[in-house]
């Protein structure tokens, strides 16, 4: 997965894999563009691929995606989660709300994003 973020490899990534390239640079604290600008922009270049498959993941998906990546330290995610919130209709959005505050393992794998 790491050798399709450096573009070694030319596989198009998944939402699962762009959502962990994202966060490994992040909590690796490579996101700086000023000590770490290639490792920076390739976090940049991975936030735009993901807001390019959001139209195509499910409102559930989206719902879990804005939670996951919510505590990513990555400037250009909230992008990606204020593009999520805007393609929900105010209905699934309470459902998945509703839903997540009812069931309390559905939170936990959403914050360590095992269901994202």
């Amino acid at each position: 997965m790491i050798d399709q973020m450096y573009q070694v490899s030319e596989e198009k990534l998944g939402t699962n894999a762009l959502v962990q390239n994202i966060d490994i640079l992040g909590d690796c604290g490579n996101y700086d563009h000023d000590k770490f600008p290639w490792h920076a922009n390739m976090a940049d270049l991975q936030c735009k691929k993901l807001i390019q498959c959001i139209e195509e993941i499910p409102m559930k998906k989206r719902f879990e995606l804005f939670i996951g990546l919510s505590r990513v330290p990555v400037g250009p995610v909230a992008e990606v989660t204020d593009l999520c919130v805007k393609t929900m209709t105010p209905e699934s959005l309470a459902y998945f709300a509703f839903e997540m505050s009812n069931n309390t393992e559905y939170i936990e794998k959403i914050a360590d994003r095992t269901v994202i």
